[in-house]
């Protein structure tokens, strides 16, 4: 098990199961929904904004507690409110930096489990515009939710969207420490049900806005992840993409950046469109 520190975000609320959650609790803080033995922990911030950025936690290290929740310094700089989970498959094993919020053996799929949740919690902030981020790893929960909340805007940077190598060191290791199996049939069939690529799951034309940012710099994701994906599925959906150089590499994109492109989005004299273009994404040629 990852070591687990919420020292930071001070004394949270605790719930037996997803079924004491409601909107009423949705209220700033830290909130922590018991999944059996595992932990479901969400921070919420109501900064009074009609804004709220949804944020999926990236990859993390061996030496990281649980939980990581992102986003609490760009949001506040922007000064909307947030909503950060953090993945309990994370904090099953040290050895897993990644689990998508794809769910686990224990507590099965994590979506159904989620989405509730984050629709009372949504709710309760009031939000006209909803953002939904994620880097690396995170993107792909950003890109996976943000399409079951229409005209929501998924803002993914340099993102993972799916799983062509089922046997890489990050989805081998998610897939023993998570789901325990043994066996090339067992693993064939947990990774099949579990790995789903998003360019095939994500229904045609889903009402939302995928706004995703590349780092040019970033040639193996760029290629493995961003340019399929916008080739097979901007004829249907609503995608937009800023491709910068940010470096040689898999880096995060400068905070500055960030920063100014959640302050364009958040913009609700502007349309989801015309922020999305103000912000610097362009529809795909």
């Amino acid at each position: 098990m990852r070591r687990r520190d919420t020292a930071r975000w001070g004394v949270g609320k605790t719930y037996p199961s997803p079924s004491f959650w409601s909107r009423i609790e949705a209220t700033d803080g830290l909130h922590t929904i018991q999944l059996g033995n595992q932990f479901l922990d969400i921070l919420i911030r109501d900064r009074g904004s009609d804004i709220t950025v949804v944020a999926f936690q990236h990859r993390v290290s061996v030496r990281t507690a649980y939980p990581t929740l992102v986003g609490e310094g760009f949001t506040g700089q922007v000064g909307v409110n947030l909503i950060a989970i953090a993945d309990p498959s994370v904090s099953l094993s040290n050895k897993v930096s990644l689990g998508w919020y794809l769910g686990n053996r224990a507590i099965g799929h994590l979506k159904p489990i989620l989405t509730p949740i984050l629709e009372e919690a949504i709710v309760a902030l009031g939000s006209q515009r909803l953002i939904f981020f994620g880097n690396s790893g995170g993107g792909y929960a950003a890109m996976n939710y943000a399409a079951e909340f229409p005209n929501s805007i998924a803002l993914t940077v340099n993102p993972r969207l799916g799983f062509p190598n089922r046997h890489d060191t990050d989805w081998s290791t998610y897939m023993s420490e998570c789901h325990r199996v043994k066996g090339r049939t067992p693993y064939s069939r947990v990774s099949s049900e579990y790995g789903v690529d998003l360019v095939d799951s994500i229904p045609a034309y889903s009402q939302f806005y995928p706004a995703m940012y590349h780092n040019l710099g970033d040639a193996q994701y760029y290629e493995a992840n961003h340019k399929p994906f916008v080739k097979a599925r901007s004829s249907d959906l609503r995608i937009s993409q800023r491709l910068d150089f940010d470096g040689i590499g898999h880096l995060p994109i400068p905070k500055s950046k960030l920063v100014d492109i959640v302050r364009r989005l958040s913009n609700l004299s502007a349309s989801p469109v015309v922020a999305i273009r103000d912000a610097g994404f362009l529809h795909p040629n």
